[in-house]
């Protein structure tokens, strides 16, 4: 019962991404998927990320934690295709996280506060020039630890 209601989750959420994004890649649809989540976390019924607290409430179920990893994989593709020709894998896994930051910090704080910070710093990450070689050996692990 609780995948069947994750995956519906999943689907109005995609439903909602794609939605915002349209046909447009880049930046301001970028902007514009943390403006929506500013509006999510400030509403009154807003109880948080329904995927990690499932996880969390579940670990003993390989079911449950599939499907939750599996929306956490959307969503890093989803960046990707956001980000159009912008798109690497370092910047995408960057917004992840600071989606599901925001969508947890919002969960005991109440308030957008979360999210209105995450887009700030979504608006500085994609202002940045792409440095595609800083990017790619911050995202590798060291090879001495």
């Amino acid at each position: 019962m609780i995948v069947a209601y994750l995956e519906k989750r999943n689907d109005a959420v995609s439903r909602q991404l794609h939605e915002i994004l349209g046909e447009r890649s880049g930046r301001e649809p970028v902007l514009d998927v943390f403006s929506n989540l500013e509006r999510k976390t400030e509403a009154e019924n807003f109880r948080g990320c329904a995927f990690l607290i499932a996880a969390i409430e579940n670990p003993q179920s390989p079911e449950i934690l599939k499907t939750a990893r599996d929306h956490k994989s959307f969503l890093k593709d989803f960046f990707v295709q956001a980000l159009g020709v912008e798109a690497d894998d370092a910047t995408a896994e960057q917004l992840l996280l600071l989606y599901e930051g925001a969508l947890a910090g919002s969960v005991l704080r109440r308030d957008a506060r979360s999210a209105t910070t995450a887009k700030a710093i979504v608006a500085k990450l994609l202002l940045t020039p792409a440095n595609d070689q800083a990017r790619s050996t911050s995202m590798r692990p060291s090879a001495s630890l």
